[in-house]
């Protein structure tokens, strides 16, 4: 298993579990955009990274991925998907930038990989103009008379629209 992260500790934390459990792990600190290990993999994850980097850093990073891939070898990847109210930074300073459309996904993580959509090749989710809200036996959430501040707060934050979801995404490296 080899792994790559930009900040420190995680690395120094990933190779500290991985003693303990006896592991056989390479863990490197590093961009991503910058990987050559020169071996090619089965399988490459990369779990909620994309949307922490620039758009055109997205198809450098994919691109590595499958780059890294033997043929026929898959790449799985989850990422914030929608509008999000609150811009941040994350570890290199770069914006928070989930991916807004299905079009972004594709132009930037599907088409930079050179590899097709494998399993949900439509890209399916709930439309975003749908409220998301709790499952159905949670939305009669009952209030208690000697709570009702901490109740009233549950309610607002358990049944308030979200902007956004998240999608997962596998592509399969041609033979």
């Amino acid at each position: 298993v080899t792994t790559v992260d930009l900040r420190k500790e995680l690395v120094e934390h990933s190779n500290e579990v991985a003693r303990k459990m006896q592991w056989k792990l390479d863990a490197h600190c590093m961009d991503i955009t910058e990987f050559d290990s020169g071996n090619t993999y089965d399988f490459a994850i990369s779990m909620s990274v994309l949307e922490h980097m620039r758009s055109h850093t997205k198809q450098i990073a994919v691109a590595k991925m499958a780059k890294h891939l033997k043929p026929g070898g898959t790449i799985g990847i989850s990422f914030d998907f929608g509008q999000i109210e609150k811009l941040e930074s994350n570890a290199s300073g770069e914006v928070y930038l989930p991916f807004k459309s299905f079009k972004e996904v594709y132009e930037y993580v599907v088409c930079p990989s050179g590899c097709s959509l494998f399993g949900n090749d439509r890209l399916q989710d709930i439309p975003l103009d749908e409220p998301m809200t709790v499952k159905p036996q949670y939305r009669n959430f009952p209030l208690v008379p000697f709570m009702p501040p901490q109740m009233a707060l549950l309610k607002k934050i358990f049944f308030r629209p979200l902007g956004y979801t998240y999608g997962t995404i596998f592509l399969k490296k041609p033979q």
